[in-house]
C-alpha cells in the first residue's frame, strides 16, 4: 500500500518526508530536500526539487508521492487550481496501477476536492466529491438509503440528507475504518464558502454533553487560532439538549453546536467571513438536530432488540429446504427500517456486517450478516420460516449463501437474540457448522436440491 504524505496546515506548513523508501535514491533525495525547503519556508526551492523528483521518477510509489507533494506545495502557494489537478493525477495513477490501494487513492481525490473548493471550482469540487461519496457507498458501505432516499448512517441512524435547511450535501466521508466517526460536508447553493460539516462520533467513554462540549471548544481553540468565544448557551431540540457556542477572531465567525444520544455524539461546525446571514446558520442547525428524536426512537428500539432471550433449536425439515430460495429473495427487498447488531464488538472492525430488518410495526423480518465492502456474495441469514404448519417447518430457520448455493444450516423454534445469531453467523463464516442440505442453481435457472444425512437422520427420529 502506499503511504500519503500529510496535508498542509493552513497556518505553518507540515510537510512529511515520503515514509514509503523510494524505489529510485535519486528520487527519495529530491522529495527530502523538497520536504526541507518547505517546511523552512522556501515552497518556490520546494517545487522546483519536486518537479526533478517527478521527472525522473519511474516507479509507481516515486511518481504518486512526487505528484501528491507537488500538489500540497501548491496548495500551500495558494495555486489551488493547479494543485487539485496535481492530486486527481496521482488519483488516477493509484486508480490505474494499483487499484487495491483505496487509502492512497481516497487521500489523492480528498486533497483534490479541497483544492478546487479553495479555487471556487464549484463544477469539479461536486465531481470530485460525488467520487468520494461512491468510494464511501463502494468500499465502506456503512451509509445506505432510507425510505426517503436521503443516507443513512448505519449505525447511529443519523442522516445526511441532500439539503440541510438551506445548505446542499457536497459529500460523505468515514473518518474511520469501522464507521464510527463520519463527516458530512455542505455548502450554501452557488456560495463556495462557509464549509459546513457534520460529524456522527461513537462516544466509548462515560463522557458527558458538557464534558465533551469542553473538549471540542479547546480544538477549536487550538486549530482557529484562540478566538474569542462570544456566546455560549444550551437549545432545546425536540427535549435532546444541544450546546450552542459562537467564536470570532476577526471578520471569521465559527460556531459549534453538539449534542449526545445513546453514546453518539452530533456535532456541527461552521465557519464563515459574513457570506451568510444568522438566520441561514440557525436554519441549518435546526434542520440537523430536529432529527434528534427520531434518532433517539431508534436506538432505543435496537437497544430493546439487544435485550431480546436466546431461543431454542429446532430440527430443521424438508419443508425449510424448499423454502431456502424464497428467504433469500425476501431478504433482497428493502424493510422499513435495520438495526445493526453487535456494537462495538461485532461490526467495529474489518470483518462482516450483522443487522436486523424490522417492519413497518418494528417487528424483527431477519437477522443478516454480510461482508462489509461487498466484494462476495456470502451471506448468512435466519429468517421466518415460511411454512412453519407443515410438519417439520421450523418457525426461524439460518442459512448461507456463497457462490456455490444456499446452504440450511439449523432451525430454531424462536427468534434468537441477536448475540445468539452474530455467534452462529462466525461460526458459518468459519465453516463450522453442519448442512443439512443445500440448492444450487446451474446456469439455466434450474434448482438442483441436495438433502444432507443429518437432515435425513433428524427427519427420521421425528416422532409420528
Amino acid at each position: 500500500m502506499l503511504r500519503t504524505l500529510a496535508l498542509c496546515a493552513l497556518l505553518g506548513l507540515f510537510l512529511q518526508s515520503p515514509a514509503l523508501a523510494q524505489d529510485d535514491p535519486a528520487v527519495g533525495a529530491h522529495l527530502d530536500s523538497a520536504v526541507a525547503s518547505a517546511q523552512a519556508g522556501d515552497l518556490d526551492s520546494a517545487a522546483a526539487q519536486t518537479e526533478q523528483a517527478i521527472a525522473i521518477a519511474q516507479s509507481l510509489p516515486d511518481r504518486f508521492n512526487g505528484l501528491y507533494l507537488l500538489a500540497q506545495i501548491r496548495q500551500a502557494q495558494a495555486r489551488h487550481g493547479e494543485a487539485a489537478i496535481l492530486a486527481e493525477r496521482a488519483a488516477e495513477l493509484v486508480r490505474a496501477e494499483a487499484p487495491d490501494d483505496q487509502t492512497a487513492y481516497q487521500s489523492a481525490l480528498e486533497l483534490a476536492n479541497q483544492a478546487y473548493y479553495d479555487a471556487d471550482d464549484r463544477d469539479n469540487w461536486f465531481r470530485v466529491g460525488t467520487l468520494l461519496q461512491e468510494m464511501v457507498n463502494a468500499e465502506l458501505a456503512l451509509f445506505w438509503n432510507d425510505l426517503d432516499g436521503n443516507p443513512e448512517h448505519v449505525f447511529s441512524a443519523a442522516h445526511c440528507p441532500t439539503r440541510l435547511g438551506p445548505a446542499v450535501r457536497s459529500y460523505i466521508s468515514n473518518l474511520n475504518a469501522t464507521g464510527t466517526d463520519v463527516q458530512c460536508q455542505y455548502v450554501f447553493g452557488d456560495i463556495p464558502a462557509p464549509r459546513i460539516s457534520v460529524f456522527m462520533t461513537r462516544i466509548t467513554s462515560a463522557s458527558t454533553l458538557d464534558a465533551l462540549y469542553d473538549g471540542t471548544v479547546q480544538q477549536i481553540d487550538t486549530a482557529f487560532g484562540h478566538p474569542r468565544q462570544i456566546s455560549a448557551d444550551t437549545l432545546d431540540s425536540g427535549g435532546f439538549p444541544v450546546r450552542r457556542g459562537i467564536f470570532a477572531q476577526g471578520t471569521t465567525r465559527t460556531g459549534l453546536w453538539l449534542s449526545l444520544v445513546h453514546g453518539w455524539s452530533l456535532k456541527l461546525r461552521l465557519t464563515h467571513d459574513g457570506e451568510v446571514t444568522d438566520e441561514q446558520v440557525n436554519a441549518v442547525a435546526d434542520a440537523l438536530f430536529s432529527d434528534l428524536p427520531g434518532i433517539d426512537a431508534k436506538l432505543t428500539q435496537c437497544a430493546a432488540l439487544a435485550n431480546r432471550p436466546d431461543a431454542g433449536q429446532a430440527s430443521p425439515g424438508f419443508s425449510d429446504l424448499l423454502m431456502l430460495q424464497s428467504v433469500f429473495e425476501a431478504a433482497e427487498h428493502a424493510a422499513d427500517a435495520q438495526c445493526f447488531l453487535g456494537l462495538p464488538d461485532f461490526n467495529s472492525g474489518d470483518g462482516p456486517l450483522a443487522w436486523s430488518d424490522l417492519d413497518a410495526n418494528g417487528e424483527v423480518l431477519r437477522y443478516v450478516a454480510a461482508n462489509r465492502d461487498g466484494s462476495s456474495d456470502y451471506r448468512v441469514i435466519l429468517g421466518r420460516g415460511l411454512l412453519p404448519t407443515l410438519e417439520g417447518g421450523a418457525a426461524y430457520i439460518l442459512a448461507s449463501r456463497n457462490d456455490d448455493g444456499i446452504f440450511l444450516l439449523g432451525a430454531f423454534d424462536a427468534l434468537p437474540s441477536p448475540q445468539q445469531f452474530i455467534d452462529y453467523a462466525q461460526r458459518a463464516a468459519e465453516g463450522e457448522l453442519t448442512s443439512f442440505g443445500s440448492v444450487l442453481v446451474d446456469q439455466n435457472g434450474d434448482s438442483q436440491i441436495t438433502v444432507g444425512d443429518a437432515l435425513l437422520e433428524s427427519s427420521q427420529s421425528a416422532p409420528d
